[in-house]
């Protein structure tokens, strides 16, 4: 009894500073989250080149006065807005935090329990069907041989002689076949009068 009344008294302690913590007045940004975007200071706004100098006077009072406007300025903004602002974006990231816990983490586990199953009556189906069609196309297949080979066609053979007579003469194609067969014609008469000659 003295164990859970001393483990009650720890979980309500834990919940109690997790709301009413200390806060660190010196180190207000302990996560460097604005580390890179606001830290701004006057040497990163004006400077003067060699040579381009103003009056010594001029140049602290400006540098007094841009150091002093930007820290009570910013100090008179926070202090009107700063609450207001806060409330605002608490409202908002509490109400993040509400969709996400109740509304967007169960509707992505109920898609995920509905997709195993989905995908469980696929893979069935997919084994049931498509394995055995897929099996036997890839036993008829596997038997079937390619061979390439490479034939010269019987035309190539007289190509170069018909090029070199294009090349040659200028005449038409037409003319060209003409002119070869009345060279085959002359050669066959004389063959012809050769052979009845030696007869």
């Amino acid at each position: 009894m003295a164990d859970q009344y001393q483990y009650n008294t720890n979980e309500e302690k834990i919940v109690k500073d997790s709301h009413t913590k200390e806060i660190d007045l010196i180190n207000r940004d302990p996560k460097f989250i604005n580390e890179d975007v606001i830290k701004v200071e006057f040497e990163d706004v004006i400077a003067e080149p060699d040579g381009t100098h103003s009056l010594d006077g001029v140049w602290k009072l400006s540098y007094t006065t841009f150091t002093v406007s930007k820290y009570w300025c910013y100090r008179i903004l926070s202090a009107i807005f700063g609450i207001p602002v806060a409330l605002l974006w608490g409202f908002l990231f509490a109400c993040i935090s509400f969709c996400h816990i109740w509304a967007v983490v169960p509707c992505i586990k109920s898609c995920l329990i509905e997709s195993q199953c989905i995908s469980r009556i696929y893979s069935l189906c997919i084994q049931t069907f498509c394995d055995p069609f897929f099996e036997a196309l890839g036993k008829i297949f596997s038997s079937v041989k390619v061979a390439l080979r490479k034939e010269t066609p019987p035309n190539t053979l007289n190509q170069p002689k018909a090029q070199g007579l294009a090349r040659l003469s200028p005449l038409s194609p037409d003319m060209l076949r003409a002119t070869s067969a009345t060279r085959r014609s002359v050669t066959a008469a004389a063959w012809l009068g050769d052979s009845s000659g030696s007869v």
